[in-house]
């Protein structure tokens, strides 16, 4: 007798302290991603977000071909001869009051791109200044991430295709 009790107690305690995926958040997923340009935006609902106590970090990591207008150091402007691919980031960190008793929370990341030197931007040397006037992003990555842990908890793929006259991204997660 004394036999079963402990093993019934050993299994009850095991099912207790062992946090089950409600009490330490569900699967993390992004539905109605909705990506839109001048600097690359992405917007969305996150769910499975119960559990989090010190909430999430959502990070949209974007690349893609800028175009670039060099100017001299006279202030004759010139296109951008090899444009480098440039790689930018956004974060949103999104606290426990911002989520739900559902466990959702509303995303919003712009990723924006910061200056580049003269020869990163095709300008003939480091002399000249070299400004982005619009980038054709060519692939995104949403990751969201425990606050507390730094555990990843969702990472999702894109590829972009970016139009201009009209200005426009279409952006598929990958599968």
């Amino acid at each position: 007798m004394n036999k079963k009790f402990i093993s019934a107690l050993a299994v009850f305690l095991v099912s207790v302290l062992t946090p089950s995926a409600a009490s330490a958040g569900g699967a993390v997923k992004l539905s109605n991603a909705i990506f839109t340009i001048g600097s690359l935006t992405a917007t969305g609902t996150l769910t499975g977000l119960g559990g989090y106590h010190q909430g999430v970090t959502a990070e949209l990591v974007a690349s893609g071909i800028p175009v670039v207008t060099c100017t001299n150091p006279d202030g004759k402007q010139t296109p951008g001869q090899n444009p480098a691919h440039v790689s930018v980031n956004g974060e949103q960190i999104i606290s426990l009051q911002d989520i739900t008793r559902k466990g959702t929370a509303p995303m919003d990341i712009t990723a924006k791109p910061g200056q580049v030197a003269g020869t990163e931007g095709g300008c003939p040397n480091d002399n000249w200044t070299a400004q982005i006037e619009f980038i054709y992003w060519t692939n995104a990555i949403i990751s969201v991430r425990d606050t507390a842990t730094n555990s990843l908890l969702l990472q999702q793929d894109y590829t972009c295709t970016t139009t201009r006259d009209p200005d426009n991204v279409s952006c598929v997660a990958v599968p």
